[in-house]
């Protein structure tokens, strides 16, 4: 008991964990952004709601990749370059497009057997976070990607997958078509018998009457006029 007495306690949490600078002090850290300019997207962020780099991003201060890089910086995760990073289709695919585009997250690649690397655009969606380890069924490793750049790719690696596997949905598709194509002979063939069919009837038709007047003919030349029928 005197030994735990002696333990120091527990320090605040706020002293625990390492502080985090808010992306607009970085951003003034680094010059990206004029106090003056600063200023004006905290009041757009107040009257709109929107994210600060949101903001500056779309007033045309700040490129999207750099948002993306003190966001990395700020939550201790990696930054990755889409436009230079290969996605693993069988990889990305093991989450729906549906929940890609809510999220806007990608998954890129497994990085352990239980552990995919997801490229996301906001890390500090904690929502977000714990939606994608239930869709996906697997432990998550976040980075941070340029947000145009994560839609594009999503575009892209979504689009891809749909064009690999059309050719084996078409192919579904003409199999019917071409049962039906195999089943039209016989139709033919049955359209032919029935015509011969009812060209014999006719033919068949027409004999009697070509009989009946054979035997009217003959039955007016009588004994008398034997000579002029047979000349």
């Amino acid at each position: 008991m005197e030994a735990a007495a002696n333990l120091p306690s527990p320090l605040p949490r706020e002293l625990a964990e390492p502080t985090r600078l808010p992306l607009g002090s970085l951003l003034l850290r680094d010059g990206f952004l004029t106090v003056q300019q600063f200023e004006q997207a905290l009041t757009a962020k107040d009257a709109t709601g929107h994210r600060l780099g949101e903001i500056v991003v779309g007033q045309g201060w700040v490129a999207a990749a750099t948002i993306a890089v003190l966001l990395a910086e700020q939550h201790g995760l990696e930054y990755v370059d889409l436009a230079k990073t290969e996605v693993e289709l069988d990889v990305a695919g093991l989450l729906p497009e549906k929940y890609a585009r809510r999220y806007e997250a990608l998954p890129l690649r497994f990085v352990a057997d239980d552990v995919v690397l997801v490229a996301v655009a906001d890390p500090t969606n904690v929502v977000a976070s714990d939606d994608l380890r239930l869709a996906l069924g697997l432990n998550v490793r976040l980075a941070v990607a340029a947000g145009p750049d994560l839609t594009t790719a999503i575009d892209r690696s979504y689009r891809t997958a749909l064009a690999v596997g059309s050719p084996r949905r078409s192919s579904m598709k003409t199999l019917p078509r071409s049962r039906t194509s195999a089943a039209a002979p016989p139709r033919a063939r049955r359209r032919s018998t029935s015509s011969t069919r009812s060209s014999r009837v006719r033919s068949t038709s027409r004999r009697p009457t070509s009989i009946s007047s054979r035997r009217r003919s003959r039955s007016s030349c009588a004994p008398a006029s034997t000579a002029s029928c047979a000349g």
